[in-house]
């Protein structure tokens, strides 16, 4: 099966889709979703994390990028996505471990580094889906950079109080 190229306007106007559904995404969920993460986080957050950020995390399994700027926000997006362990850990395993615990330090410590990170990803995806990368990878890569902002990120480390 061959598919025809897409055009660059048509790869630009993409783009700014993909960007905007970020902005839109990130404007709109950010407080509740950090609302829920400090009073109320459960299973239900866990699992929504990970259908945020693991399809593009797991995407090598399946899929190999086209761009090498592709794969190195697969990296990026990779290491922010030592969240989720760290959610995991902190939400399915034992209790005790200590205060604060590691999987909080860990946690708080990418949040910290997450506006350079997140941008950094940004822009990455950004070049490899202009240079021809395939829209289901540059896609994943964008919807993981938006569950990284919305849990992964302490109104502490960016984005001011809640």
């Amino acid at each position: 099966m061959h598919h025809e190229p897409i055009s660059r306007p048509t790869r630009l106007t993409l783009l700014a889709v993909l960007i905007g559904g970020y902005v839109v995404g990130v404007g709109v969920f950010f407080r509740p979703v950090q609302l829920r993460v400090w009073n109320d986080f459960g299973l239900a957050d866990l699992l929504i994390m990970g259908v945020l950020i693991l399809p593009f995390i797991c995407m090598p399994l399946v899929a190999r990028a086209g761009h090498r700027a592709t794969r190195w926000a697969w990296g990026v997006c990779t290491v922010m996505a030592l969240d989720v362990v760290c959610f995991a850990v902190a939400e399915l395993g034992p209790l005790g471990s200590g205060h604060p615990s590691l999987e909080s330090l860990v946690s708080y410590f990418l949040a910290l580094a997450k506006p350079v990170l997140v941008p950094v990803g940004l822009i990455l995806l950004s070049v490899g889906w202009i240079k021809g990368e395939r829209i289901a990878i540059v896609a994943t890569g964008f919807l993981c950079l938006v569950g990284e902002t919305l849990y992964g990120t302490y109104p502490t480390a960016w984005w001011g109080p809640v």
